[in-house]
């Protein structure tokens, strides 16, 4: 049961990793691609898929992490391609805010409530949660 959660946790974080890259991916393919139009098919495709699988990430991590991680690894890849193709300038504050951003989503990523935490709650044998599966009891003896 554990090695379970912890493979379908695995996958989540996989799938999340995917979902960032390619929508660095398919952002930067604005830059790369010369044709206007191909380079916003293409954007549009690598972020099509990139949605795709943070749903299915969403199905083992809690939105607001999810989310969290999406934007600040999502902002930094795309401020690193930046860098490493496109010399960009910013100022000192600009590099102070992605600091902070990274410290904020490690401080998310520590806090997140994870899933054999909530299994507690979720253990009789209709799946659903004690609360739920008492109401249910009660109900049915009226």
């Amino acid at each position: 049961m554990q090695s379970r959660i912890l493979q379908n946790r695995a996958f989540a974080w996989g799938f999340l990793i995917a979902a960032i890259v390619l929508e660095v991916s398919g952002v930067s393919m604005l830059k790369v691609i010369q044709d206007p139009l191909l380079s916003k098919i293409a954007m549009l495709a690598f972020i099509n898929v990139s949605y795709v699988l943070m749903a299915l990430a969403l199905l083992n991590i809690a939105l607001g992490v999810a989310y969290s991680v999406w934007e600040i690894v999502g902002l930094v890849g795309i401020l690193l391609i930046n860098f490493v193709f496109f010399n960009p300038e910013l100022e000192a504050y600009q590099y102070i805010g992605i600091g902070i951003g990274f410290v904020g989503i490690v401080c998310v990523i520590l806090g997140e409530k994870h899933e054999e935490d909530a299994l507690d709650t979720h253990d009789t044998p209709t799946g659903r949660d004690s609360t739920t599966a008492h109401h249910a009891t009660l109900t049915k003896e009226r």
